[in-house]
């Protein structure tokens, strides 16, 4: 229990196109052309699946590019590391240390696209998410992405995921630090990751909030993980049943957390009433008066 707290970058395609690409617009399974623009996750729900690895074989199957590019990141990377080393935009194949090019991995490959999801995802809600935007920055067709995933959703919930992990790791505090110097710093990393990355949190909490099964299921994933390490932290790391007490108000104390930090961020900067130091000050003496009662 906390007693006291101390307050090579691919040139644009031209009108000839790579080998094995078909040039006319692609229909949609309704009959409309595709324009490049994502309809919502709702009309996803209403309307047919994306089409299937077979059904884009049978259209325009394509080889693997062999731009190249700096090594792929790891697949929770934060969407910087998406664009490779030194800002270079990882496109089509990777580049070995002789000079020479090399076809990506299917995993390589994934990692990619997830982690232009996560760069794109900082500026837009995951369900306007444009497939072919994606798919352009990757240097590659959109059928092809669909080789790696195969419907739009199945992509969304890998990029949501792994921003979901992401928040879990940028959060996790220094382990050699004592308990109550540890939730500080969790608190203080959670309070600029939010800061930073405003507008995609907000998506991501709406999204959770407005019932798409896929955002519900990550949402409630991250968020279980922070209050099991807030209870760790306390000294209850067994507190994990639904029932238990103290792991309902650490839960609910986190949604106190989430909104209040979303509504301070939204402020300009002059006008926000504390600093971020003193905010979680803030935080850590409601858990203790949570606690209290």
């Amino acid at each position: 229990m906390l007693n006291s707290v101390k307050a090579g970058e691919q040139t644009p395609t031209d009108a000839s196109t790579r080998a094995g690409e078909n040039t006319a617009p692609q229909a949609e399974p309704d009959g409309s052309a595709r324009d490049g623009a994502e309809p919502s996750l709702t009309a996803d729900a209403q309307a047919s699946p994306e089409p299937s690895l077979q059904a884009d074989a049978q259209a325009s199957p394509e080889p693997e590019p062999d731009a190249a590019a700096s090594p792929e990141p790891e697949l929770e990377a934060d969407a910087a590391a998406s664009l490779g080393d030194g800002g270079v935009r990882a496109r089509g194949g990777a580049e070995v240390p002789d000079g020479r090019r090399r076809r990506l991995t299917a995993e390589d490959r994934r990692k990619q696209l997830v982690g232009i999801g996560l760069m794109m995802l900082r500026t837009q809600p995951i369900h306007e998410l444009s497939i072919d935007a994606v798919a352009a920055e990757a240097g590659i067709s959109r059928g092809l992405l669909f080789h790696y995933f195969p419907t739009k959703r199945d992509f969304y919930v890998e990029v949501m995921s792994a921003a979901g992990r992401r928040l879990l790791r940028v959060t996790k505090p220094d382990p050699d630090l004592p308990p109550d110097e540890q939730l500080r710093q969790m608190l203080l990393s959670f309070v600029a990751f939010v800061t930073r990355r405003r507008d995609s949190y907000i998506s991501f909490v709406r999204g959770a909030a407005g019932g798409d099964n896929f955002v519900v299921e990550v949402y409630a994933t991250t968020r279980a993980g922070l209050t099991n390490r807030v209870l760790t932290l306390l000294g209850t790391p067994d507190a994990t049943a639904p029932a238990s007490p103290i792991r309902l108000t650490v839960h609910a104390w986190l949604a106190y957390v989430e909104d209040l930090t979303i509504e301070w961020s939204g402020l300009p900067e002059p006008d926000r009433p504390t600093t971020p130091d003193e905010l979680v000050t803030h935080f850590i003496a409601a858990l203790t008066a949570l606690r209290a009662l």
